[in-house]
């Protein structure tokens, strides 16, 4: 009060030199309070979405390509070198990596899944810090508008049910979406503020992006957007362009040797089917898991998009979100190709931009909107965790069932030697408890594949077994003998009676029993 009266005092004298009074002291706790806000924005998402996917981490049965990272990485280095030439040398890297994670941790659905949700944690995180920089370039003076952006799309990226779902899955593509965020990051801080050390990080995250899945290169035409937008709206700066076309072309080069291998090897994804152009129009739903949600985060993307919430960032977020989709759809009219996960690392684009919508309203009425978007997929949430919860492939099922009801003596077969799931599924779940794979001939490593050769003379093979278990990937109790592959259906019928039937969701299983001898 006293230096207030001075200060008045001095200039009713004309005296200046006096110290003024001091600013409200309300001031400081606001901007501590921020600043502890924009802190806490990478890592509560980051906490939520390793919650999420740790909640029953093991509660679907593994199923086929989940039991291949199992097959490739559980064999020796040597052996895993040997197959990559010949078998699913894109994920060769991936393959290496869960082979010393096994060799630590086990081989547990939960060890082989841990990986998985570490990396959807990650990319939690990741995407809630570069959501914030995106608002904080578009809404400087508001830094809690940007707090609150990124918060909101790091949780409502975990709540989506295709991410926790890929988090709690044995595959590469969580660590691809990891890859995407952080590399999408480095580009938005190098573009701002170019160096020659950001350069070279942003063209190692596109190596690792590249041997993680080929497919998720297309991430660089997103960027080669961005960057011509971003390059032409700040004066066409030469040294701009030049340090994004050499970090990104060397990155592009270093990874040739798994593009040469991984054209060799594309009967691997033969089965994926031509695309109509009905499937962009599928295309939401199918990339984030559940029509209702897609709904809500592509409504809420239109929102942010369409009120220039996001400034120069908006072409960033729509190229990401839309050209790997488009991309695969034209690469699959030549390879097979289309298949939604493989560009899984797309579905941040909208939820970032839906949360830069949310960031406009306050924290309480996003904490109602992401609760509701909580409530909406927590059904589908439940059914993913479900034993059956992956493919409807319930190995854990047909392993039960199988011991219920063996006897000593019985032996397995397999329907086909190109479908490697159940007969992986039941080496999985039953180990050494599991009926003799009599028509194996070695094991998968010695024929370099995720199935082993089978011996040729199949009667010889089968001995007069009393009792054989069918064990098939697909539904078929119609018709349980259909589409086997060489003799085995023609000695079934010939030589065993049907004695009982199992449909475990996709897998079927059935029992045959030696016929009584007509001598």
């Amino acid at each position: 009060m006293s230096t207030t009266l001075s200060y008045v005092a001095a200039a009713s004298t004309g005296v200046t030199d006096t110290v003024p009074p001091p600013a409200t002291p309300k001031a400081v706790p606001q901007v501590k309070r921020t600043e502890n806000t924009a802190r806490w924005v990478w890592w509560i998402p980051a906490l939520f979405t390793l919650v999420v996917c740790l909640w029953k981490l093991s509660g679907a049965s593994l199923w086929s390509d989940e039991l291949a990272t199992w097959l490739a990485a559980d064999r020796s280095l040597s052996d895993l070198f040997a197959m990559l030439p010949h078998l699913d040398a894109v994920l060769g890297v991936y393959y290496v990596f869960m082979h010393f994670w096994i060799a630590l941790f086990g081989d547990s659905e939960f060890s082989l899944r841990l990986p998985s949700a570490l990396a959807m944690a990650a990319a939690a995180g990741l995407l809630a810090a570069l959501t914030r920089r995106i608002m904080n370039s578009a809404s400087p003076d508001t830094p809690q508008i940007a707090a609150r952006a990124g918060l909101a799309a790091g949780v409502l990226f975990g709540l989506t049910p295709t991410i926790s779902r890929f988090g709690q899955e044995a595959r590469v593509y969580a660590v691809v979406v990891a890859l995407a965020i952080a590399a999408t990051y480095v580009l938005v801080v190098t573009l701002e503020k170019p160096t020659r050390w950001r350069w070279v990080g942003y063209g190692a995250l596109i190596v690792g992006l590249g041997y993680a899945h080929l497919v998720g290169l297309t991430l660089l035409g997103a960027h080669a957007v961005a960057l011509v937008l971003y390059w032409n709206r700040h004066g066409r700066p030469r040294a701009l362009l030049w340090g994004w076309i050499l970090s990104a072309g060397i990155a592009v080069a270093l990874t040739t040797p798994i593009m040469i291998l991984g054209a060799g090897q594309r009967q691997q994804v033969a089965w994926n089917p031509t695309p109509r152009l009905l499937a962009l129009t599928e295309f939401p739903n199918e990339l984030y898991g559940l029509g209702v949600i897609a709904g809500a985060i592509v409504g809420l993307a239109l929102w942010a998009a369409l009120t220039d919430r996001v400034g120069q960032w908006l072409p960033l977020l729509v190229a990401w979100a839309v050209i790997p989709p488009i991309a695969l759809f034209l690469a699959a009219r030549v390879v097979s190709l289309w298949n939604p996960r493989y560009v899984l690392f797309a579905a941040p684009a909208l939820i970032a931009l839906g949360a830069c919508a949310l960031a406009q309203l306050s924290w309480r009425k996003i904490a109602v909107a992401l609760s509701v978007v909580a409530l909406l997929g927590l059904t589908h949430q439940i059914d993913l965790r479900r034993s059956d919860g992956h493919v409807d492939m319930d190995g854990r099922a047909v392993a039960k069932l199988i011991r219920e009801n063996q006897r000593p003596g019985d032996v397995a077969i397999y329907s086909r030697n190109d479908v490697w799931g159940a007969r992986a599924s039941v080496a999985y779940y039953m180990g050494d408890d599991a009926p003799p794979d009599v028509l194996a001939d070695g094991t998968p490593a010695d024929a370099k594949k995720f199935i082993p050769k089978e011996c040729k003379k199949i009667a010889t093979c089968l001995d007069d077994a009393p009792r054989l278990w069918v064990v098939r990937w697909g539904r078929y109790a119609h018709d349980p003998l259909f589409w086997m592959d060489g003799h085995k259906a023609d000695l079934i019928y010939e030589h065993y009676n049907q004695v009982r039937i199992w449909e475990a969701k996709a897998m079927t299983v059935i029992l045959y029993e030696k016929k009584p001898s007509t001598s």
